[in-house]
C-alpha cells in the first residue's frame, strides 16, 4: 500500500507523548496478515462447474533472447496462439533492456519475434512491464514504459523521466507506427483495451508534473491514473485525468468500468497537537465504479472497523485540556485486483490484513518470515452494495520476498490467482538457523538456498472465493509469475522469468541465465503428469464479512487533459534472435474438469442483507480466551463476583487472568459504562461491604480481610475489561 506523503505538523503530533505509542501501533496494523481459523459451515452450493471431459492442452516453453529475458505480459490470440511481451538485457552491459514482443503458435514455438529500440527511446527494466493487445482489425499494439526520450525543453533531465511508448505492429510483426505519451515524470503503463474499429483504450499512472532530478525521493510525489484513447493510426483521441491511483480495472461489456484504486481521504486542518475527529494515515483501496464516459457512479472503501483513542480535542489558551476521541481509518488488505462476476457484482482480491479480526489489542500469535501469507477477497454486488468477505489460507510460503499476486477470470466464469511463494518450507527456519550461523556448513547454505528457490503458486476458486485446487509450478533454479491470461479451455496461460541451471561468467562470478516461459496448464491446473506441477491440498476458507466495512468515498472527477508528451517517435523494430526450448512437451488430451473443494465447509454466498459489522468490545471478547483458577482466594473472589457481573452485562462475561492472591482480569462483549459500576457498587454494598472510593471507573470496595481494587474500562472506546486487585 502506497502511503500518504506526512505534513510537518502531523508529524509534530505523532510526536506528542500522549499519541505517539499508540499510534505507531495502529498503523501498522494493514501490513500484516491474520492467522486465525474461522471455518466457514454451509450446507449447500449452487453448483455451475460440470464434471465433464475437456479437450485441453498444456505445456512449458522457453524464449531466450539475451543474458536476462523476462516477460511481463502473455496474451491468447484469435489464431489460439500467444503474444509473449518483456524486456530482455545482456548483464554484463551497461544498458537499458530492450523490450521485446515474440508471437507463437498454438503450441508455443514462435512465429516471428521483435526488439524495439531507437537513439531516443529505451526500455526500463521493472515490474510494471510491458502491455499488449490484439486490435480488432488484426494487429498488435505494444505499450510500455520507457527512459531516455529527448525534449528539447527538459533535454538536460532526460534520464529523470520515463514515458510511455505505443506501438502497433501488423499481424507479421510490421511496425505500422509508434507514438510515445507521458507527463514528464514517472510514467507507467497500467492496463491496454482493444476497441471497435481498431481503436485502442490506455489506462496508465502518470506522476505529478513540475519535479526534475533534484527529487530524490519519487514516492512522495503525487500520482494520478490517465485513460487515453487512440485511434487505429495511433492519433490521440481523448485523454482522461482521473483523481485516483489504479490498482487494477476492467473494462465491461458496456463500455463502463470497475477499478480498484487507492483514495486520498481528505481531513480537516487541525491545530498543532490535535488530531481532530478523524486520522487517515495512508490512502484507502476503493473500490469505483465509472460510467462508459468515465464519470464516477459509485466509489466504496473497503476498510478496517475503525480503531478509535482517547485524544485531545481542545487545548485552552490557559493550558487546560479538553480530551476528545480521535477515529483512526485503515486498509481492509493489501488489495490488488478487481474482476466482475457472473450474477454482475464484484470481487476485489488481495493479501489478507494480520489484525482484521484483531484489533490494536488483540494476540497475533507466532509470526515468522516464512509464514504463509493469507488472501482476502471482498464482494460487492453491481450497485456496489457489500455482500461479504472472505479470507484463504494455504500452507505455502511466500518467503521473504515474493510478493507478486495476479488473478485472472477463467471462462467458466471462476478465478485462478497466481502468486510466488518458495520452493519448500518443511522445516524451514531450522534450515535457517543452520545456513546463517558461524559454523554454518556450505551443504547447509546449499540446502538453503534450495528450500527458499521461487515458484508460482496458482489457486483456482469459484465466485464465493471456495478453493478447487491449488498447485505449484517448479522449474529450474526461480520461477517467477508476472502474467497470467484465461485460455479458451478453461485453462490459464502464464508468464513471468526463469532462473536457468544453465550459467555464464559475468564480471569474474557465474551467474544463471534467465528465460522468459509460457506455460500453459489445463483446467485443473495441470500438465499431462508433469513433475514440474504439485498439487496442494491444504486450504482453509474463512468469513470475515463482520469485520470489513465499506464507506463511500469521494472519487473526484474526470478531466480532459492536453498530454504534454505526445508525439510519434522514429523507433526502430527489428528482429530478434531467440533461442527456444520445450521443458514440458506440448499435449493435447482430454481431461475432467475438477468439480469438488478442496476443504468440506464451502460458502453459498451472502444472504442480501449488508453483514452488520462487530464492534471492537465485541471482537475483544470474542478473541478473549477463558482464564483458569489455581487458588482458593482467587476462586473465593470469583464466585462472588463473577455472579454480579454476570447480572450486569447479561451473562455475557469472561474470565481471562488470575494470579494467585493478586488479580482476577474479565472481559465483556461491550463498552463499560459508569452506571454499570454503580450496579456492581450497589450488588457489594447489598453483600455488606463497604464503598472506599468510587468515580469514573474506580471501585474499591473493603469488609474485613478482603479490599478490592476495582478498575473498569470506562474510558476506553475499544474493549470492555475489569481489572480486579486484591
Amino acid at each position: 500500500m502506497r502511503r500518504s506523503k506526512k505534513k510537518k505538523k502531523f508529524l509534530k503530533i505523532l510526536n506528542h507523548p500522549i499519541f505517539v505509542l499508540s499510534l505507531l501501533v495502529v498503523i501498522s496494523l494493514p501490513f500484516m496478515y491474520a492467522m486465525m481459523d474461522r471455518k466457514i459451515k454451509t450446507s449447500a452450493i449452487s453448483q455451475t462447474c460440470k464434471a465433464i471431459k475437456i479437450s485441453s492442452t498444456s505445456f512449458i516453453r522457453t524464449d531466450h533472447l539475451r543474458d536476462k529475458t523476462t516477460a511481463y505480459g502473455v496474451l491468447p490470440t484469435k489464431d489460439g496462439g500467444y503474444v509473449l511481451t518483456g524486456e530482455t538485457v545482456m548483464s554484463n552491459a551497461m544498458a537499458n533492456p530492450t523490450p521485446f514482443i515474440i508471437k507463437t503458435d498454438a503450441k508455443g514455438i514462435a512465429l516471428w519475434s521483435r526488439q524495439f529500440g531507437s537513439t531516443n527511446a529505451r526500455g526500463t527494466e521493472s515490474e510494471v512491464g510491458q502491455l499488449a493487445v490484439e486490435t480488432t482489425d488484426g494487429g498488435y499494439v505494444m505499450a510500455g514504459k520507457m527512459t531516455g526520450f529527448i525534449d528539447s525543453k527538459y533535454e538536460e533531465s532526460r534520464e529523470g523521466y520515463g514515458d510511455i511508448l505505443v506501438t502497433k505492429l501488423s499481424s507479421k510483426g510490421t511496425k505500422l507506427w509508434s507514438v510515445m505519451v507521458g507527463d514528464y515524470g514517472t510514467d507507467n503503463t497500467q492496463k491496454l483495451w482493444a476497441l471497435p474499429n481498431g481503436d485502442i483504450l490506455l489506462l496508465a499512472q502518470f506522476m505529478q508534473t513540475g519535479h526534475g532530478n533534484d527529487i530524490a525521493d519519487t514516492s512522495t510525489i503525487t500520482k494520478y491514473s490517465v485513460f487515453i484513447k487512440f485511434d487505429k493510426n495511433g492519433k490521440v483521441l481523448m485523454a482522461k485525468k482521473m483523481g485516483w491511483d489504479a490498482l487494477d480495472a476492467q473494462r465491461l461489456a458496456d463500455g463502463s468500468f470497475i477499478v480498484l484504486a487507492n483514495i486520498k481521504v481528505v481531513t480537516a486542518a487541525q491545530p498543532e497537537n490535535i488530531l481532530g475527529p478523524e486520522v487517515v494515515p495512508h490512502d484507502l483501496p476503493t473500490i469505483v465504479r465509472l460510467d462508459s464516459d468515465y464519470k464516477t457512479t459509485w466509489a466504496k472503501s473497503l476498510e478496517m472497523i475503525p480503531s478509535e483513542l482517547n485524544t485531545v480535542g481542545n487545548i485552552a489558551s490557559d493550558g487546560k485540556i479538553t480530551m476528545g476521541k480521535t477515529k483512526i481509518r485503515l486498509a481492509g488488505g493489501d488489495f490488488q485486483a478487481i474482476q466482475q462476476t457472473s450474477d454482475g457484482g464484484f470481487i476485489a482480491f488481495g493479501f489478507s490484513n494480520l489484525l482484521l479480526t484483531q484489533g490494536m489489542n488483540g494476540s497475533i500469535g507466532q509470526i515468522t518470515q516464512f509464514t504463509p501469507r493469507a488472501f482476502v477477497a471482498v464482494k460487492v454486488d453491481a450497485a456496489g452494495n457489500y455482500q461479504w468477505t472472505r479470507k484463504l489460507t494455504g500452507n505455502l510460503s511466500s518467503g521473504i520476498t515474493t510478493t507478486d499476486f495476479h488473478v485472472a477470470k477463467t471462462v467458466d466464469n471462476e478465478f485462478v490467482i497466481m502468486h510466488d511463494v518458495i520452493r519448500d518450507s518443511t522445516n524451514l527456519q531450522a534450515k535457517w538457523d543452520d545456513a546463517v550461523g558461524a559454523n554454518a556448513s556450505p551443504e547447509a547454505q546449499k540446502a538453503l538456498t534450495d528450500a527458499l528457490a521461487t515458484n508460482i503458486e496458482l489457486i483456482k476458486v469459484d465466485a464465493d472465493f471456495n478453493p478447487r485446487w491449488v498447485k505449484k509450478i517448479d522449474l529450474e533454479r526461480d520461477l517467477m509469475g508476472y502474467g497470467i491470461q484465461p485460455t479458451t479451455d478453461k485453462g490459464v496461460v502464464v508468464t513471468g522469468k526463469m532462473s536457468t541451471i544453465k550459467q555464464h561468467m559475468v564480471m569474474m562470478s557465474l551467474e544463471p541465465y534467465e528465460e522468459a516461459p509460457v506455460i500453459k496448464v489445463d483446467v485443473n491446473g495441470g500438465m499431462n503428469g508433469s513433475v514440474a506441477v504439485s498439487n496442494h491440498s491444504t486450504a482453509t476458507l474463512e468469513d470475515q464479512s463482520s469485520y470489513l466495512v465499506m464507506h463511500d468515498m469521494d472519487a473526484g472527477v474526470s478531466t480532459d487533459i492536453n498530454l504534454n508528451i505526445n508525439k510519434k517517435v522514429d523507433e526502430k523494430v527489428t528482429a530478434a534472435k531467440n533461442v527456444e526450448r520445450y521443458i514440458t512437451k506440448y499435449s493435447k488430451i482430454s481431461v475432467k474438469q475438477i468439480c469438488s473443494y478442496i476443504n468440506a465447509d464451502i460458502s453459498t454466498g451472502g444472504s442480501g442483507a449488508i453483514p452488520a459489522a462487530k464492534t471492537w468490545a465485541f471482537i475483544n471478547y470474542e478473541n478473549a480466551m477463558d482464564g483458569s483458577i489455581d487458588s482458593d482466594k482467587n476462586r473465593q473472589i470469583n464466585d462472588e463476583l463473577l455472579p454480579i457481573l454476570k447480572k450486569v452485562f447479561n451473562d455475557q462475561v469472561k474470565m481471562t487472568d488470575s494470579m494467585k492472591s493478586m488479580w482476577l482480569t474479565y472481559y465483556f462483549p461491550r463498552l463499560v459504562t459508569r452506571a454499570d459500576v454503580e450496579m456492581v457498587q450497589k450488588y457489594y454494598e447489598g453483600l455488606g461491604y463497604k464503598t472506599d472510593e468510587s468515580h469514573d471507573g474506580i471501585l474499591y470496595v473493603s469488609r474485613v480481610g478482603l479490599t478490592l481494587h476495582m478498575t473498569f474500562s470506562v474510558q476506553s472506546p475499544m474493549v470492555g475489561k475489569l481489572e480486579v486487585l486484591f
